[in-house]
């Protein structure tokens, strides 16, 4: 006879379910399985082997990254990299969020679901008609640059650019990938502005300049759609930009932005 196999949602659902003493019935009704399903699984989970313990210190740490933003998979692969834990699995930090160990954390906390290049990804906006934000990233480091757009866009996004391209070594600004906006109508000017190269991405394809795609649904979490960019002071920009460029990205290994962009510095 076939059992029934759950994911880390439905295990988490589980667990939620006996947290908040739902019967197995009830339990077995939402996941649309049988109760002697659950009752296996809960069974299963309590022969297993000895688990990783939650200590305080261990739960203070975990606790102080998730306020952070960062992901429970950033979070278990970054701690075993400052080797703070031997072992420790994104599905334990998620099983310790469902289960309520992580004092003051809920699932309110989680997050949405080669070559060295000299190469940045350039976004139009992010914004609506009274305000925008341009951002611009590193495409090996993943570090981001975000800047507030003030008055006529294209001109502004002219100006920013060579903001930019004055605060870097000239070997780390030499190409430019950038959508079709029209923000972007001063392109001729900024590549003689700061001896550059720009390229365009298809029509239509926002995967071809994918690392800044989502770049973008990230700062959606801190600047969602509505608001007033033109009120967004330096501070709380300088406070998004240390975030994002100092949380461990999966792709760099758990490095940070900042920690690769030094290398090249």
């Amino acid at each position: 006879m076939s059992h029934r196999h759950f994911n880390i949602e439905e295990r988490n659902c589980i667990a939620y379910g006996i947290k908040h003493e739902k019967s197995m019935r009830e339990i077995s009704r939402i996941l649309s399985c049988s109760h002697s399903s659950i009752l296996r699984e809960i069974r299963r989970k309590k022969n297993c082997g000895a688990k990783l313990k939650l200590t305080e210190e261990l739960s203070n740490e975990i606790i102080k990254r998730l306020e952070k933003h960062h992901s429970p998979e950033q979070i278990a692969g970054r701690l075993k990299k400052e080797k703070l834990v031997k072992k420790l699995s994104f599905k334990s930090v998620y099983n310790w969020i469902y289960k309520g160990l992580l004092p003051k954390i809920s699932i309110l906390n989680l997050r949405r679901k080669g070559k060295r290049s000299s190469c940045h990804d350039g976004r139009g906006k992010i914004g609506g008609k009274r305000s925008s934000i341009l951002t611009m990233v590193e495409r090996v480091s993943r570090f981001t640059y975000i800047y507030i757009l003030e008055g006529k866009v294209s001109e502004s996004v002219r100006s920013k650019i060579k903001l930019l391209r004055n605060s870097l070594p000239k070997r780390l600004l030499k190409t430019v990938t950038l959508d079709n906006g029209k923000e972007f109508s001063k392109h001729r000017e900024i590549e003689l502005d700061n001896l550059i190269s720009i390229y365009f991405s298809n029509l239509g394809s926002p995967h071809e300049r994918g690392t800044n795609e989502n770049t973008n649904g990230l700062l959606r979490e801190y600047f969602p759609k509505g608001r007033d960019l033109s009120k967004v002071s330096n501070t709380e920009l300088s406070e998004v930009l240390l975030e994002l460029n100092t949380r461990p990205r999966k792709c760099l290994n758990y490095n940070t932005p900042l920690e690769v962009l030094q290398l090249y510095l």
